[in-house]
């Protein structure tokens, strides 16, 4: 519950700030906080509107799944209590480092901070944008800096290192997320296995203190998967518009959650489509689809000018050139960085590397390939993992240079795949 709850609170507060500016209402403790409380408040009376439905609260739109009521309303025994105790107490190490080590990481000086800072400062987002528009900056969404800019608000000073504070707390949502949708579908032992091993992985921990957005992306990737799994599992509405909500997030955290989440949505409503009986026998079905369609349309505006600006793709004429050229060395790297890892661009503490992540992830899949194929919601999955990892290839083979950070493209996907493989590995 409170890995969902820090997720809807943290999309909910950089729109807050961004609906302030818009209305020219300046930043500050009180008028943010306004808005989240009346924000709180919407949300409850929503809540009680639809009392009728299967009872849910804000913060627990996800982890309590109506098609597995017996697996998660039993109270969680002595190992999984002890397993969500280490995360806590690995949550609250990394806090400490986070306050006890400078920021290293070279993006987050250059974009993520200087962002922040000059939001703050400005006392907008558009004027350090505008004024530093060489380097890139405008093609950064500020969902993720705004949240900085809050923390410096709320301690009352440009301190750096208790702001940091922000990165275990999405560690440990992301842990809670992939802990209740697992143990909701595949059990307790398959929950418990699953979020030691994310929880343990070197590069989420050194993300978990530096201060980039490529872990709140990863985060925010797999709350979007697991809502719309559960749509296309279980048809419910309330699981979509949390799937969709999520992928909202990942968009304005980080350009790639846009790609990416744009793609989940597309493919979920395909499948959708192509789900038996026809849509007319599925009452609310064609508005779903239709509610995807209206976003898909709304996301595809800032990813089309994004490709326009960025010169992102290729002319057709040269794409046999670029695979020609680096194809065979882009799929060494990435296969390597998926079963070794040796990237350590961020220079954490814990040496980077996925550990032995994607080897289970990949084993779980290959072993519950055949049930995978049959459930629509498996497909699903299965075919988002398919998708980044094609989508990460292509930018390696487009630009070179992201080599060199390879390993923060695969933690966007690394969760969700983990997801995938503990759901489905029973053969």
């Amino acid at each position: 519950r409170l890995g969902w709850a820090w997720l809807f609170g943290s999309g909910a507060l950089s729109a807050s700030m961004l609906l302030l500016e818009a209305s020219g209402i300046g930043w500050s403790v009180s008028t943010i906080a306004g808005l989240l409380l009346a924000c709180g408040a919407a949300t409850t009376l929503l809540h009680h509107r639809h009392a009728a439905e299967p009872p849910l609260s804000y913060a627990d739109l996800l982890t309590t799944h109506p098609l597995f009521p017996s697996v998660h309303r039993q109270p969680p025994s002595l190992p999984a209590l002890l397993t969500l105790a280490l995360i806590g107490g690995l949550a609250g190490l990394l806090a400490l480092q986070a306050v006890a080590t400078p920021m290293g990481d070279q993006d987050t000086w250059r974009i993520w901070g200087l962002l922040a800072k000059g939001y703050l400062l400005d006392g907008n987002t558009q004027t350090v944008v505008s004024r530093y528009r060489s380097l890139g900056l405008d093609s950064y969404p500020p969902g993720w800096p705004l949240q900085f800019t809050w923390g410096y608000l709320a301690w009352g000073s440009l301190a750096e290192r208790p702001v940091r504070l922000l990165l275990p707390l999405w560690y440990a949502a992301g842990c809670t997320i992939l802990w209740g949708a697992v143990r909701s579908q595949a059990g307790e032992r398959a929950a418990i296995m699953a979020t030691l091993l994310l929880a343990t992985t070197p590069l989420l921990l050194d993300h978990a203190t530096i201060g980039n957005a490529d872990l709140p992306l990863g985060v925010a990737l797999l709350a979007g998967a697991v809502g719309l799994q559960h749509w296309l599992h279980g048809g419910s509405r309330r699981r979509l518009i949390a799937g969709m909500l999520a992928i909202l997030i990942a968009g304005g955290i980080k350009v790639d959650g846009l790609y990416l989440g744009g793609g989940m949505l597309l493919l979920a409503a395909a499948l959708r489509l192509l789900m038996h009986p026809p849509p007319a026998a599925q009452p609310g079905r064609r508005t779903s689809i239709g509610a995807i369609i209206l976003l898909l349309a709304i996301v595809a505006i800032p990813i089309a000018g994004s490709l326009t600006q960025r010169q992102l793709l290729p002319s057709l004429a040269t794409l046999p050139q670029i695979w020609l050229w680096g194809g065979p060395a882009a799929l060494r790297e990435i296969a390597a960085e998926l079963l070794v890892g040796g990237h350590n661009s961020a220079r954490g503490l814990h040496g980077g590397g996925f550990g032995i992540l994607w080897l289970v992830a990949f084993g779980g899949i290959l072993l519950g390939l055949r049930r995978m194929w049959h459930d629509c919601s498996a497909r699903f999955l299965l075919l988002s993992i398919i998708g980044g990892l094609a989508a990460y290839t292509g930018l390696r083979l487009i630009h070179p240079a992201s080599a060199t950070s390879i390993e923060r493209y695969l933690l966007h996907i690394a969760p969700t795949a983990l997801l995938a493989g503990m759901l489905y590995w029973k053969p």
